[in-house]
């Protein structure tokens, strides 16, 4: 889980979806929208859809290996992110390697914490 003040406290609506970034890979989407109205603190959630990974110890497993590999890369920026899974890939490194890919082709990849 992430800590708890780069976790989103409410449902996100869709004027986030709307105005934030979007970059793909084959198996997942990153929003991404500067921060605002949170101090600065970059905040993420990862979403799961039942039709990608039927069996909820499934999406929650998956879930947790996201947001470990999230944690170190929201210290390094000032963004709110949603991380959306779009296909169903064999093995989980797949998808550890594509949110590396989205970061580096990121806008926001060269911002660091000051």
């Amino acid at each position: 889980m992430l800590p708890k003040p780069h976790r989103f406290s409410h449902r996100l609506d869709r004027s986030f979806f709307n105005s934030a970034s979007t970059l793909s890979t084959p198996h997942l989407t990153l929003f991404v929208r500067p921060a605002e109205n949170s101090g600065g603190v970059s905040k993420a959630v990862v979403i799961i859809p039942k039709k990608v990974v039927a069996s909820a110890v499934g999406r929650h497993r998956l879930r947790r290996q996201l947001e470990e590999e999230l944690r170190p890369r929201l210290k390094q920026t000032r963004a709110w992110l949603a991380l959306r899974v779009r296909r169903t890939a064999r093995r989980p490194q797949v998808y550890v390697q594509e949110l590396g890919q989205l970061f580096n082709r990121s806008p926001l990849s060269g911002q660091t914490d000051k």
